[in-house]
This record gives structure tokens, C-alpha cells and sequence, in this order.
């Protein structure tokens, strides 16, 4: 079994790793920062040990602003050529282990950070309740709605068909279990789809707090290339072959063909219960927590 975080809350080390690339909107990195500010000033208050934030610029050299930004907030700078996402990834994840950190949690350089989030992940993190952690978000679309979505707290094999395992964004991950099971991502694209599939054969624990994380920018012109669509398939098959779900083949083939007919954002809408563009938000219910069975699938 993996190796469990310190029993001393007080020794343990805390890394909140910005990612960011030269493709994120620029304009939704500031507010990303101030987010983050706010909500590291009360994680430090209700956690023992030491919080790192780092932003991890991969591309050319940051603009002057972004700079300023991160002196005025006390965040350090880490800049490397961008090579792909999943290698960027790897790279954090790696700085985490070198450095001696516990928990790792990630930050898309374009998204937004609840206060709640990452006090709620240390917690489970320090209880040893799963190796890998998410949360629920807030979707923002193009056309100026917004809707939440809570993944299942124990998800299972129907869930990650949904794309609804865990989202990406809210991943706080136990720096341990990494290093010792040495997950990684691959260097493809769907490199988070991937990534859970391997953490399920590694046998790690995957969890999902029934709480808002932060906000998410979709971009509808995502993952439209068939090419993505087929990986998906594959990927799909794989988790399923793992798992023994031979029932859901013909469902994981049915959502392919959606995929392909309607468009990869169109089946986002599978992840909420209403979504109302006019009305702007409309809250999915809370699943019931429900820990002693972390392992359903």
C-alpha cells in the first residue's frame, strides 16, 4: 500500500501549484492570483505546517504585471519551456516530491479558488481518507450561464465514462502515494483521463468533496478533433476491461456516438441535473457523503 501522509498535521508541507500555459486567457490570470490570495490567507489560519504557492509559467517569459502580481501576494515564480500539459504537470509533481512536500493540490492558471476548497482537501489529505482528492465546480459557458457540478464522492466505472470521476482542476493529491506508486501523466492529450485510469490500476484512492472548489471557463472549441474523441473511446474500453464492467460497453460506445454527432461540449451537460442560461445558475444536489465506501465501482 502506498505510504500515508505524517500522522503531525504540523510537520506536514503544503504546495498549491498554479498551472499556467501560453494558451490561458491572460485577462483570467489576475483574478485567478486574487482567489487564491484569499483563500490561502484562511488556509494557513486552519492548518498547521508550512503553504508554498507556486505559479508554474510554462512558455515565454511572464509579463511584466504578472510579476508585480506575485511579489505583491508573496507567491513564487517558476518558469520552464511549455512541452505539453501532461509533461508540465509532471514536472510539478516532481518539484513536490524534491522539495519534501506532502500535499500537492493543482490550480489551473485560469480558473478561480474557493475559500472552502483547500482547507476541506487538507483535512481528508491529513486523515488519510484517499490518496487523490476533488471537488465540485462552477462552470462559467460563453454565452454568460453558469452551473454547478458535484461529482460523485466514491465514483465508479459509469462515472469516469461521464467524465465525471473527478474534475481536473480541484485535483489535491498525497505527495506520497505519488512517489511511491510513481504516477504520472502521459504527454497525449486527455492526459487527466489517462491519469485516472492509472491511479485505479495503481490502486489509489479517489474521493470527491461535496463542496464548490472554484470556477471553471469552458471552451466550447475543446476536444473537437476526432482523433480526441477516439482516444476517449480507448480510454473508455480501458477502464472498463480494468473494472470487469462489461455491461457498460454498449453505454461507453452510445456516449462516443453522441460525441461525434452533437460535440464533445454539448455532453458536459451529463455532469448537472438543469441548467437554465437565462436564470444563470442552477445548483445540482448535494450527493450524501458517504466514506466506508471509497472503493464502489
Amino acid at each position: 500500500m502506498p505510504k500515508s501522509l505524517v500522522t503531525n498535521a504540523s510537520n506536514m508541507r503544503h504546495l498549491i501549484a498554479i498551472n499556467c500555459h501560453p494558451f490561458h486567457d491572460q485577462t483570467r490570470i489576475l483574478p485567478c492570483l486574487q482567489s487564491l490570495s484569499a483563500a490561502t490567507s484562511v488556509f494557513e489560519r486552519n492548518v498547521s505546517g508550512r503553504v508554498d504557492v507556486c505559479v508554474f509559467w510554462n512558455g515565454t517569459a511572464p509579463p511584466a504585471n504578472l510579476e508585480r502580481a506575485l511579489q505583491s501576494f508573496g507567491f513564487r515564480l517558476v518558469t520552464r519551456h511549455h512541452v505539453s500539459n501532461g509533461d508540465n504537470l509532471n514536472f510539478q509533481l516532481d518539484y513536490a516530491i524534491e522539495h519534501g512536500f506532502d500535499a500537492f493540490y493543482r490550480v489551473d492558471g485560469d480558473d478561480t479558488v474557493t475559500i472552502a476548497r483547500l482547507t476541506a482537501q487538507a483535512h481528508m489529505l491529513q486523515n488519510d481518507v484517499a490518496d487523490i482528492i476533488g471537488t465540485g465546480l462552477t462552470y462559467n459557458v460563453p454565452n454568460g450561464g453558469e452551473y454547478d457540478t458535484f461529482p460523485p464522492t466514491c465514483p465508479g466505472a459509469r462515472d469516469y465514462l461521464e467524465n465525471r470521476y473527478i474534475l481536473h482542476p480541484t485535483f489535491a493529491l498525497n505527495v506520497a502515494c505519488i512517489r511511491d506508486t510513481h504516477l504520472r501523466y502521459w504527454s497525449q492529450r486527455l492526459e487527466d483521463k489517462a491519469l485516472i485510469l492509472q491511479a485505479r490500476k495503481l490502486g489509489l484512492r479517489v474521493m470527491n468533496i461535496p463542496i464548490l472548489g472554484g470556477n471553471y471557463h469552458v471552451d466550447e472549441n475543446a476536444r473537437k478533433r476526432l482523433s480526441l474523441k477516439i482516444l476517449g473511446l480507448k480510454l473508455n474500453f480501458s477502464f472498463l476491461v480494468h473494472e470487469k464492467a462489461w455491461h457498460l460497453m454498449p453505454y461507453a460506445v452510445f456516449l462516443f456516438l453522441l460525441q461525434v454527432s452533437l460535440g464533445s461540449s454539448k455532453l458536459r451537460f451529463l455532469r448537472h441535473l438543469k441548467y437554465n442560461p437565462v436564470a444563470g445558475k442552477t445548483v445540482q444536489k448535494k450527493p450524501t457523503t458517504n466514506f466506508s465506501s471509497l472503493n464502489r465501482f
